[in-house]
Parts: structure tokens; sequence; C-alpha cells
């Protein structure tokens, strides 16, 4: 289900939403095919009872008099009025024939255990679309099919056919899986976790990720949301559904984004190939300040840490433990992570010299030595200095968990959490088995324990550097300017499969982009008059509408010094490109002075059919297409963002900085990129890409020069001629 139909871009919450109550918290429920020999209806009513659900359960199957000792119905026609929740663990062919069923006696929702669906071959496959025509007809909240279902343990409702769970205490994450072997993983840890909900969605038919993510936001009992996803299924609601989280400051914790069912249109222009699918959704994700995991280890530490801790005060991390070669493997890790130690003062140093033995170092990270062991109250007291420092935002003990040393920590930790200005962390060098004895101990004083040297870093340094409370900086918002908009579209109605670089670059203007002195000439004379009173040497290129990419049609030729020179290039250029298009249109050829630069950027746009506007800045000519070269940021974004992006390619950020004319420099690029904006924001549904490539910057002049540019207009199944662009 899409709450949304009729929302193709993410936006204010302007619509109305489906309350996902039904789902989520249902009040009264039917278990179809419930047994207690087996089956997926009964281990749901299992699983609801063991939670001390307190709701109506109605199981339904012919044979029973009672399940569990809950009368049984013989059908759905006999169910009473007013059940939220049909359970349905019947096998996949009989699927469609229950949900009818259950629509006629009014049920508004289901959740669907079965496999054999979309996941399952020819077969599977039309019987989703089945499933999938269903919903649309009826609007009921399908939660599946392939899915184990929900567990709500806030609410003490849902229904979920796997295992019970080894914890039913409540907790303030909630999880959403499209996989449902990751919730069993989850539930039956042996680490303690409490979740405020354990969601399977499945193949997502009906209600998709997106849609629980919306619903998560506004429930009180939640206060992070861990992801596993496999695929975006609604995206327009997916974007919405993250900027909802981070308004609410409930972080996400996503895993498992590597495959994406977000398409990758064709595009004339580089732009299409350096903001695809999988790119677009990565500045997505950073705009929306999603939590990005690398791994399972990493997400599970994550969520230990997101939990149960608020959000930290500052971002530096104080560590002690009692091997210096323990200390120095952390202290790399924890840099490669990105997570900073703090910068003790000199009076937490001068107390920790005090204490510590004549050979012992007062550094952070600390190394306690081994002389704790004969007199912990050193550790304790080194331990209580480091986190009331003034630069410090969590305080974490390393430790590789030796039976017996490590519980005397754990001890010691759980007494002064509660009067020590930081939160404490306990992180267990080794990722093996967790000792049960310890974690309780460290979980009622609400302290995370953390596995593994490597995971439980990055997760910290996924902790201490997120900003629940931060906003999205401000956006530029360019004034509607109904006689450029009209002069635009003019341009664009002369468009073959692109506009023609002269066009291009006249729409550009329009946006404040500058563009150097160059001339169109129409034959052979005005090209050397125009070579003439632009200086030699020149750059001379063909113009039409019908080439997007110059070069490998022979379009482009270079440092062209004399007449002569021009008159055979003029020639040549027609020639070499009528026998390689013959049937493209050529309106002239364009000449240019020569202009030489010390970096040469790619800057442009390019329309993301599910997330609108994308605008790119990265390496241009020879170097646009290398992994890694190119940044992006989704529309609406601002000068933060410029100067982000420009940071964020090290060639351009060690070019400027090392340069008199970096700052100048800086705010031309600034100042581009927010042209740029300009255009997507007013043509944003009319163009499918911009490129100005190469964008030539000179350092020694501290000036940028735009040699070339290209507009893409906006068509269904365009079809380019990907020859290479010059």
């Amino acid at each position: 289900m899409r709450p949304l139909p009729d929302a193709d871009r993410p936006g204010p919450d302007i619509a109305r939403e489906t309350s996902l109550a039904p789902l989520l918290a249902p009040r009264a429920i039917a278990f179809i095919g419930a047994s207690e020999s087996g089956g997926r209806a009964g281990a749901a009513m299992r699983n609801l009872m063991a939670l001390g659900y307190q709701g109506k359960m109605y199981p339904v199957h012919p044979r029973h008099a009672s399940v569990y000792g809950h009368g049984c119905h013989r059908s759905i026609d006999e169910l009473p009025a007013g059940i939220d929740l049909a359970a349905i663990g019947v096998p996949a062919e009989s699927v469609l024939d229950v949900l009818e069923q259950a629509h006629r006696r009014g049920i508004p929702a289901a959740v669907i255990f079965a496999s054999g669906f979309g996941e399952a071959g020819e077969e599977g496959t039309g019987r989703q679309a089945e499933l999938e025509e269903f919903v649309r007809r009826t609007g009921m909240l399908v939660c599946g099919p392939n899915c184990l279902g929900i567990l709500n343990f806030a609410a003490r409702s849902g229904a979920y056919s796997s295992v019970q769970p080894t914890n039913m205490k409540a907790g303030r994450i909630a999880v959403v899986s499209q996989s449902g072997s990751i919730v069993v993983a989850l539930s039956r840890s042996e680490r303690g976790l409490a979740f405020s909900h354990l969601i399977s969605s499945g193949n997502e038919t009906g209600v998709t990720s997106a849609d629980f993510l919306l619903a998560l936001a506004d429930d009180p009992a939640v206060g992070a949301v861990a992801l596993f996803q496999e695929s975006v299924r609604a995206p327009a609601e997916f974007a919405r559904a993250l900027a909802r989280l981070r308004e609410r400051g409930k972080p996400l914790l996503l895993l498992g984004t590597g495959r994406s069912e977000i398409g990758r249109a064709a595009s004339a222009a580089h732009t299409g190939a350096l903001a695809g699918s999988l790119e677009v959704r990565a500045a997505l994700l950073r705009r929306e300040r999603v939590l990005v995991c690398g791994d399972p280890d990493e997400w599970l530490e994550a969520m230990e840490l997101f939990r149960l801790l608020p959000a930290p005060r500052r971002r530096g991390i104080a560590m002690i433990g009692i091997s210096g070669g323990e200390n120095a493997l952390a202290a790399d890790l924890a840099e490669a992570a990105g997570l900073g130690f703090a910068r003790l003062g000199e009076e937490t140093r001068a107390r920790l010299r005090e204490l510590l033995p004549w050979f012992a170092r007062a550094d952070n990270p600390l190394d306690a030595t081994g002389g704790v062991l004969t007199n912990f109250d050193i550790y304790r007291r080194c331990l209580e200095i480091m986190a009331g420092d003034a630069e410090v935002g969590a305080m974490v003990v390393l430790q590789d968990s030796p039976a017996g040393f490590d519980e005397t920590i754990a001890r010691a930790m759980s007494e002064m959490a509660p009067r020590l200005p930081v939160p404490l962390v306990f992180l267990n060098c080794f990722a093996g088995p967790p000792r049960q004895g310890l974690v309780s101990i460290l979980h009622e004083a609400g302290i995370p324990y953390l596995q593994g040297l490597r995971p439980g870093l990055r997760a910290l340094a996924l902790y201490m550097n997120h900003d629940r409370a931060a906003r999205p900086a401000a956006s530029w918002r360019p004034a509607s300017d109904p006689e450029r908009r009209a002069r635009a579209r003019e341009l664009l109605g002369r468009a073959g499969l692109v506009l023609d670089e002269v066009d291009s670059k006249a729409l550009l203007g329009l946006h404040g982009v500058p563009v150097g002195p160059e001339t169109l000439a129409l034959d052979a004379d005005a090209a050397v008059a125009a070579a003439g009173r632009l200086g030699f040497p020149v750059a001379m290129k063909i113009v039409s509408a019908d080439i997007a990419h110059k070069a490998k049609a022979g379009g482009v030729m270079l440092s062209i010094a004399g007449e002569a020179e021009v008159r055979r290039a003029f020639a040549a250029l027609h020639a070499r490109v009528g026998q390689a298009m013959p049937a493209a249109r050529r309106r002239g050829v364009l000449v240019q002075p020569m202009i030489d630069g010390d970096i040469e950027l790619i800057v442009g746009l390019k329309r993301d059919a599910d997330f609108g506007m994308v605008l790119l800045l990265g390496l241009g000519g020879v170097r646009a297409e290398e992994i890694g070269s190119s940044v992006l940021r989704l529309l609406p974004a601002g000068p933060v963002d410029a100067r982000e992006m420009i940071d964020e390619l090290p060639t351009l950020r060690r070019g400027l900085a090392g340069s008199a004319s970096g700052e100048t420099i800086a705010r031309q690029i600034v100042a581009l990129l927010e042209s740029l904006a300009s255009l997507g924001a007013e043509l944003g549904e009319e163009i499918e890409a911009v490129e100005m490539n190469p964008v030539k910057i000179d350092l020694r002049r501290g000036s940028l020069a735009v040699l070339d540019g290209l507009v893409e207009p906006r068509r269904e199944g365009i079809t380019a001629n990907m020859t290479g662009r010059g």
C-alpha cells in the first residue's frame, strides 16, 4: 500500500496517510488456519500469548473446536464484526480466496505468512500480480507475503509466526526488515536486546518499508529505527519517511543498501552515468542523515548504542584499558572509522599522573596498567576523572573480558553511571559469545555492551558523530521569473536529441551561468573573422541539436593557430560529422579561444525519476567517469551543500587550498552551483540533464570558464547516441 498514491515527490505531510494501527496494534485478530499441531497461524497465537496480548483472539479452522483454549470458528464468515487483522497461515494457492473472504467480512488488514509469490518463479510471479491487483482494488493493509509478521512489544500486540523471541521486554528501537532471517537472528540474539517492534515486511506487496517507517516516526514508544532493506519499493514515500524520522529526531540505522530497484535512466549527458540510482540514493541518505552500517555486526553494535543512550553532548570519547597494545590498536581503528578521541585538559592529566605509576602516561586512550589488578580503586578513580573532562562526550571501557576482572569493572561502571556526567560504554575487544552475567549487570544500569573492536568502534563513530537535533541547512529558493521561463521554453522547443551548444549556453545564461566569448560561424569566412577577433589559437566545434557527444563524431578540433587552418578545420568538421552522422542537422561551427586551466570540472544536473533534480560536481574532461570523482546533492540544496561538495573532491580541495585565489574560485563554484539549482527548480519537469564539461579553473588568474554546455530535454524512452563527450 502507498498512503500517498498521488504524490510523486517527497515533500511536506500535506496528504492523509492510512493508519497502520490494524497491523501494528490490532485489538482483535483472526488466525486463519490455526492449529496446535503446527503451522504459522498457531505459532502466531503462541507468540502473542507469551507476549501478554490482551486483545481478542479468534482461531479459524474447519476441523478444530478450540485452539490454545480459544473457541475456534469453522470459517471466516462465522467471525464476529470488529476484527482488525487476519493472520493468514494457509498455503500460497489459498491466500487470495482467504483475502477475499476477509475483505467481505470487513477485516481491514492482513499478514500473509506464506511463501510462493514473487520470489518463486513464473507461477509465483503471477500469483503476486493477482495479489497486487487485490490490494489496489480493496485498499486492504497487507503485510507480506513471504514474511514472518509483526511483534509490537510496546503495545503487546501484532502477529508473528516464527520462533518466540528470547526477550519479551519492550525497548526503544524498532526493526523493519525485508529479510525474515534477519528478524529471527535479532529476536533470538543472546545479547539481551529489547525492541519496541520487530517487523518482517517480506515482499511488500501492500504495505512497504516506507509505510512502516512513517508510522514508527510518529510512535512515542520508538526512539530509533533499524532497517534492513534489499530494495526500494516506494521511492517517494521512502524519501518522505526518512525526512519524517529526521524531523522527529529518531536515528535510522540502515543495512543492506547494495541493491536498488530505482532505475538508471538512459541519458545523453555524462551526468546520467555519474548520477545513477545508487549514487542518487546515497545522496538522499546523506541529506536525511541516515546512518549506513557496513555489515550486520556494525549494525547490531549501533543498535545497542542507540537503543540505550541519549544523544552525546560532545563528539570526543575517552577510553581506558589495561593493555597498551589493545589501546594502540583501538586508536588506529578509531581513526579509520572517523571516531575522535577527546583532548584531555591539563588539569585532568595532572590528576591522572598523581594516581598512576611513574611509567604510565596520562593520555587518551589511557593504559591504567596491570597495577589496577591489585588496587582497583586506581582504575575507578581514573575512569571518574576522565569522564569529568570538559571535552569528553562518552567514556569507553576497553576490556577483553577475562573471567572475573571484567565483572569487577562492570559492577563499578554500574555503580558509577548515575553520577557521571557522560554515558559509559563497555567495549569487549573480541566478538565471541557474550557473558550473560556481564551483560545483565551492564544493561540493568543502562550501559551498552559492545563486542568486537572494529564493529564496536565503527558503531561508536556513528553514535558520536550523529547530530539528532540538527536541521537541514538553508537552501537556495530562486524567485519565479515568468519572462525567463517563457524564454527557456522557447529554447527547449528548438531541441532535437539535445539543445545545441549555442542554445544550451543561452538557457544556462538565463540563470546566471557565465559564458565566455565565442561566435557561431555559418561559413568559413565568418569563422576566420571570428578567430581574428577572439585571438589565436582557437577551438572549433560543430553545432548540432542531433549530436550529444561531438568529439567521437569528429565534431571538435583544438589549438587552431592561423587563418588557413581555420578554413581547413571548418571544412573538415563538416566532412567528418557528415560521414559519421549523415542525418544530423548542422547549424554551424562554434569558434572559441583556447583556454588553459589547472583543474577541469564537470558541473551538472540530472533528473531522477523518483527523487527529482540532482546537483553534481566532479572532475571533468577525461576524468569525468572515474570512480569517486563526483559528488551529488538532491535539490533543494544551498551554500553549505556547495561547500561540502567542494571539500569532498580531494583534487579540487587540495588545489584550492594551495592557491592564493582558492577562496575566490570557491565562491565562483558555489555561484555556478546556485545557478544550476535555480535552473533545476524552475525547469525540473522539463529537462532530463544539464552538463557543463569541462569547466576550467585557472588558479593563477583566479578564474573559472565554462567551455562547453549541454541541456537535454525531458522525453519518455529517450535513446541517446552514447559516443563519448568532447
